[in-house]
């Protein structure tokens, strides 16, 4: 009974680590070698092709002048010459600068001359009066390639992250598991049928059992992330009043039907059964993201969000359920870590994929990668998830508006709530899915590029979940509320770069600084709901998770809307800093209500 879990401690979590990591510097320092010789191949050849197609673009240019010459137009007369040349700029991207010089250019052989420019006299025929000034962009091309290489970094290391997640769901197959079990098994896996009462044997199978399909199907959602904002902008008409808000929208729909679904769609799936209800939430999602990618209008794809969420949210409270329900009740903390952890690995693996996709194909090739995914999720559960049988609660007295009620009530729940859970959902979804794309675009960055910054959050995520979960503080006090405090305030201030110094480098240290926040405080703000879902004395536990993540993801159908409002009014910088005081503010309030007597301190529930 004592002997350790394989791969349990700290050696087993190192020792599952090291593999990612070795392939991953691997895979790393191969394309970083690539890159290398890629650079110095564009030095000896691509650069003297630029410098010809340059010098062709500026004779052509020369002729257009040299012909109003001919016709009588003094140099000093000629007009639209400063607007072709912008044009010239647009259209030819090798194209640096290109000026016309009222003095006649410098003899050849001059040291003065700058060796990365070409002068071009005019007349073309004659004694020069003037001269074409050309500077060739040769960094056009690098830049290209290198932006090619890093796609092809970036999907590589996806596409190790979505490997492993397919190992990690084949070990949850009936085939597996018959070997796992079988006599004399090295794996050290109990099966189901062992009579195995450890808290690994009954948190590890109906996680397992639905990780794999919660990954699939989150990374359908995930895919527009780098590009719904900048698509719903081109859907919008021209001149449209309140554009901020109106491209906030789709995002505002989707989340505010989650958040009001949480509480019937939790009752719906468990009424179906859990994968039954997993399996229709599916379907209606993919047929949702099917029609986004034909959409046309804006109304259309409004209702394409609107179809999308509602799959989405059975999908998730059935997923939620299944773990809930069957799990041991010592283990759903450790099942729920499971969850948590599918969603984070699919936010980190879609957004390139999507960036990369809409950037090439375009937004609709995405939204129909979306829809197949919803799909391959569906077969998935049908295979991986066991049939549950529907089952009816009995309605509690009062109903469930008391109930809620209720545990609305509970000392200290309303602080965790308002001062942290809906914060921290306000923050990421009106800065990093709707603000941080919409001015990246504004800016000019390419959709593969939005894609792989909107990677840093959710990375670090994943990186510090696990870290922090393990840091305890002071022996004998509770460490969930200080935890909680802290991580509100390192999400609030981290909009400070962005603010200060904005561009690229601000908004990438924000996301770090977001996503160390919300890991030091996701843990153990999900501790303190179970906590007091424990505290209804498990008769009502789903109501109080339900209250919690109908608040919760109310703040996240609130953030985007807020977020285009205030844009539209106060612009970009005033709309970060009221978000980070307001996730900061929360922070400390829900410090503040903590000084209160033990009996109504949440850290003292169990």
């Amino acid at each position: 009974a004592g002997r350790a879990r394989p791969g349990s401690g700290r050696g087993g979590w190192r020792g599952r680590l090291s593999l990612p990591l070795a392939l991953a510097l691997i895979l790393g320092g191969g394309l970083f070698l690539i890159d290398h010789q890629a650079l110095r191949l564009i030095d000896r050849t691509l650069n003297p092709l630029i410098e010809a197609k340059v010098e062709s673009i500026g004779n052509g240019a020369r002729t257009l002048i040299d012909k109003a010459l001919a016709l009588g137009i003094p140099l000093d007369q000629l007009q639209g010459v400063p607007e072709y040349f912008e044009s010239l700029q647009r259209h030819y991207p090798e194209l640096a600068r290109i000026d016309l010089e009222s003095a006649p250019p410098p003899s050849a052989g001059n040291a003065a001359v700058p060796a990365d420019r070409l002068w071009l006299p005019i007349p073309a025929q004659g004694p020069a009066t003037a001269a074409l000034v050309i500077v060739p962009d040769t960094r056009h091309a690098a830049a290209q390639i290198h932006g090619l290489l890093l796609d092809t970094a970036f999907l590589g290391l996806v596409a190790l992250l979505i490997g492993f997640e397919l190992l990690s769901m084949l070990t949850q197959t009936r085939a597996f598991r018959r070997a796992a079990e079988a006599p004399g098994a090295a794996t050290g896996v109990p099966g189901p049928d062992t009579g195995t009462t450890g808290v690994s044997a009954g948190a590890s199978l109906p996680a397992g059992q639905v990780r794999g399909v919660l990954f699939v199907f989150m990374m359908a959602e995930e895919l527009n992330r780098p590009f719904l904002p900048s698509l719903t902008a081109q859907l919008l008409p021209a001149g449209a009043a309140h554009a901020p808000l109106l491209i906030s929208l789709p995002i505002v729909v989707f989340m505010a039907i989650v958040a009001l679904g949480q509480i019937p769609m939790a009752m719906w799936s468990e009424s179906l059964g859990r994968r039954r209800g997993l399996m229709l939430g599916a379907g209606i999602a993919g047929l949702g993201y099917g029609l986004c990618a034909f959409a046309d209008s804006y109304p259309g794809l409004l209702l394409a969000r609107a179809l999308s969420a509602v799959g989405f949210t059975l999908v998730f409270t059935s997923a939620q359920g299944h773990i809930v329900d069957q799990a041991d009740p010592k283990a759903r903390t450790a099942g729920l870590a499971v969850f948590i952890r599918a969603i984070l690995t699919a936010a980190l693996c879609a957004p390139p994929i999507g960036g990369f996709l809409a950037d090439h194909f375009g937004g609709g090739t995405a939204f129909l990668g979306a829809a197949g995914l919803c799909l391959a999720s569906l077969g998935l559960a049908r295979v991986m998830m066991p049939a549950t049988p529907p089952r009816i609660r009995p309605r509690a007295a009062g109903g469930s508006a008391g109930v809620i009620g209720a545990a609305w009530r509970m000392p200290g729940l309303r602080t965790l709530l308002l001062g942290c859970a809906v914060p921290a959902k306000l923050i990421l979804t009106a800065l990093c899915f709707f603000l941080v794309p919409l001015i990246l675009a504004g800016e000019g960055h390419t959709l593969s590029s939005i894609g792989r910054v909107q990677m840093i959050y959710p990375l670090m995520m994943v990186l510090c979940v696990p870290i922090f979960a393990r840091w305890d503080e002071t022996p004998g006090r509770d460490p969930r509320p200080r935890k909680i405090m802290l991580g509100g305030l390192v999400a609030g201030l981290g909009v400070a770069p962005i603010v200060l110094w904005p561009g690229l480098g601000a908004i990438m240290a924000f996301l770090v600084l977001l996503g160390l926040g919300q890991a030091l405080s996701i843990t153990p703000q999900s501790s303190l709901m179970a906590a007091y879902a424990h505290r209804s004395q498990g008769r009502h536990s789903a109501q109080v998770l339900g209250l919690f993540r109908l608040v919760e993801r109310g703040g996240s159908a609130a953030g985007p809307a807020l977020a285009g409002a205030l844009l539209g009014l106060l612009g970009p910088v005033s709309t970060l800093a009221l978000f980070g005081l307001l996730t900061a503010g929360g922070a400390l309030l829900y410090g503040y209500g903590q000084w209160r007597p033990a009996s109504d301190d949440p850290g003292s529930l169990p």
